[in-house]
């Protein structure tokens, strides 16, 4: 999941895509988390003081869930 983060991150800074950069930055400034995870299969398990959470809250990543609520 992370390499996918990275991947639109990336993505999210070129030209083409600056009109979704700036939507992104907007969610930035209103929630502070603008990549969510939406865990469509069950099997995912982080707990919230995990060594996986903690790597994804580095990434600025949300804690996958299993819905999903836009701000």
């Amino acid at each position: 999941m992370i390499a996918q983060l990275n991947w639109l991150k990336a993505k999210l800074n070129s030209p083409e895509f600056a009109a979704l950069r700036t939507l992104t930055d907007v969610a930035v400034q209103k929630s502070g988390l603008p990549y969510r995870w939406l865990a469509t299969d069950a099997t995912i398990r982080i707990t919230a003081n995990s060594n996986e959470a903690r790597m994804l809250a580095r990434h600025g990543l949300d804690m996958p869930r299993r819905t999903v609520d836009l701000p």
